[in-house]
């Protein structure tokens, strides 16, 4: 059974509102009865948020554009066992989280080779780019996403408290980098 999650406000009709973030029942359920064109309505409303973090974390249009294909044909794949908890784009930014991880595996863990996130005279992205995976991602999924981080905890598979911790550190990374590059100018 697919859950809404629920905003906690009460319309006139005194029905619970749904979280924008949520995916309406028709289509998850259309979808998961096979329904291609209900799944690519589902992924297309949240296309734009999954690029956006495959791109940060990998650094290259052509290496997202080749995890996002991988992480949505898997998603399409194993959808008729979601549940709806978490929520679908909790449940979709997990299945990127992964193909990016296995896109960085297959590179030997280096980020893409044509890095094209960043552009030149912006040292805070490039300081981005060079934090550790993890750092990085929490900071995908909590700065560039806006997941709270209980959602970014489910979709890295750690405790918020993890989440929380990797936070604060890429952000002392950030802030003692860039503090350099500033005194180095």
């Amino acid at each position: 059974m697919v859950m809404a999650r629920s905003t906690g406000r009460q319309p006139r009709d005194g029905v619970t509102a749904v979280d924008s973030a949520t995916p309406r029942i028709d289509l998850v359920r259309a979808a998961q009865d096979g329904d291609h064109r209900a799944f690519v309505t589902l992924v297309g409303e949240v296309d734009e948020q999954m690029r956006r973090f495959a791109h940060l974390m990998l650094g290259s249009r052509a290496v997202m554009d080749l995890a996002l294909r991988d992480a949505y044909l898997t998603a399409y794949r194993r959808f008729s066992t979601f549940d709806g908890r978490p929520p679908f784009v909790v449940w979709l930014y997990g299945v990127v989280h992964r193909a990016c991880r296995d896109r960085l595996r297959l590179r030997g863990g280096g980020r893409g080779i044509e890095i094209d996130l960043v552009a030149p005279s912006d040292p805070r992205l490039a300081a981005v780019r060079d934090l550790p995976l993890d750092q990085l991602a929490v900071v995908a999924l909590v700065d560039g996403g806006g997941l709270p981080a209980a959602d970014a905890a489910a979709v890295l598979g750690v405790s918020e408290r993890v989440v929380g911790r990797l936070h604060r550190r890429a952000h002392d990374t950030l802030r003692t980098v860039l503090q350099e590059q500033e005194k180095s100018s």
